[in-house]
């Protein structure tokens, strides 16, 4: 019965992971599809071609395809022992061993440098060499079933890849940098529409709100939050938002005051147009171009205190793969691997620098006068 359950737990992992890779393969197509039928259609998309505009493209679609791009579970343990601190360009060979007590389809697995064929066969390790007989190891037709196992960024303390964890990191850290941007928005939109078409006496207490949280150094209010209500992701995106909001919110006021008066949004009070309709309708699309710019700001933002966070020991904790987290696992093993801080460090700079110079040339492109 145990067997049984085994197989078919085994057998279902299997299956969910082909359903998720052919999903990603069918969105990836239809992205790359859209992108061809819109190119000469969006003005935009045609002049956007250019390396600032492409690359955060390409860290997105690394993010969201990384069980695509990574052929080893950024989690998976080979052997601690052999695997421990690869150096980047290493590799690894598994042979597979039998064992009658296993379920089908599921063997021991030895990791080693490489091996000989013979009687018996050979197998060289880090440590020492090991000689097994031919009939414990699985063959494929005539030939010992062999897999090799590339590391192009080297392996951590435990033996994981680091090409994969990375991948698999930045995924994590767009989506709390993206998530954690769109609700500070939400956040702002609201209090927006509140302060200034339905209650606008709070429009004043509202901005010294905004002014006051300013002021204080938000990192300090997320330590401090994060204390009180944990470190989980929900509660983290959520803190993040609510010490995010403020400059969007000013943005949103401010433009708020200088188009109410404008002709077409008195035509539209005098039309019978309810604020809402208006506010969405009318004042959301004409200062879209500076909310986006704001919120590509606040999700390069985000992803550093997220980092940052995850050094001090803050974060989500080891349940998630996250770069702060890989960098502050490679403090004590600096002086002999370290590829453990280099690469995750480059990863969150360059995604960081890229978002903001993004941020920049969209700003010039929305607004030929700073050009």
């Amino acid at each position: 019965m145990l067997v049984i359950i085994a197989l078919f737990i085994s057998i279902h992992k299997m299956i969910l992971g082909a359903i998720e890779n052919f999903v990603l393969l069918i969105l990836a197509v239809l992205i790359a599809a859209l992108a061809l039928l819109l190119k000469d259609k969006i003005k935009f998309l045609r002049s956007a071609v250019k390396g600032v505009y492409v690359i955060p493209f390409v860290i997105i679609m690394i993010a969201l395809f990384a069980p695509i791009l990574s052929t080893i579970k950024p989690d998976l343990i080979l052997n601690a022992g052999e695997c421990k601190l690869l150096p980047p360009l290493s590799k690894k060979i598994i042979l597979y061993k039998v064992d009658e007590n296993k379920i089908d389809g599921q063997s021991d697995k030895i990791v080693a440098d490489s091996f000989a064929v013979g009687h018996p066969v050979k197998v060289y390790t880090k440590r020492k060499s090991v000689e097994l007989d031919g009939t414990s190891l699985l063959w494929d037709e005539n030939k010992i079933k062999a897999e090799t196992i590339f590391f192009p960024l080297g392996t951590d303390e435990f033996g994981r890849d680091v090409y994969s964890r990375v991948i698999y990191g930045a995924r994590f850290s767009l989506a709390i940098g993206i998530s954690s941007a769109l609700l500070s928005f939400i956040i702002a939109a609201v209090l927006a529409y509140i302060s200034s078409f339905r209650f606008r006496f709070f429009n004043r207490a509202a901005e010294r709100i905004a002014a006051i949280f300013l002021a204080v150094p938000s990192l300090f209010v997320i330590i401090f939050s994060i204390s009180f209500f944990g470190s989980n992701v929900l509660v983290l995106i959520f803190i993040l938002a609510v010490t995010g909001w403020m400059e969007l919110f000013k943005i949103l006021n401010g433009e708020i005051k200088r188009v109410v008066n404008k002709d077409f949004i008195v035509s539209s009070y005098m039309l019978k147009i309810s604020p809402k309709k208006i506010f969405v309708k009318e004042i959301i699309p004409l200062i879209l171009p500076s909310i986006i710019v704001n919120l590509i700001f606040q999700v390069a933002n985000f992803i550093v205190v997220e980092a940052s966070l995850s050094f001090l020991g803050l974060g989500p904790g080891g349940n998630y793969i996250s770069w702060g987290g890989i960098i502050v696992s490679g403090i004590n093993y600096m002086p002999d691997a370290w590829w453990l801080i280099l690469f995750p460090s480059l990863f969150l700079f360059i995604t960081i620098l890229v978002l903001n110079r993004t941020g920049n040339k969209l700003e010039k492109y929305f607004n030929p006068l700073l050009k």
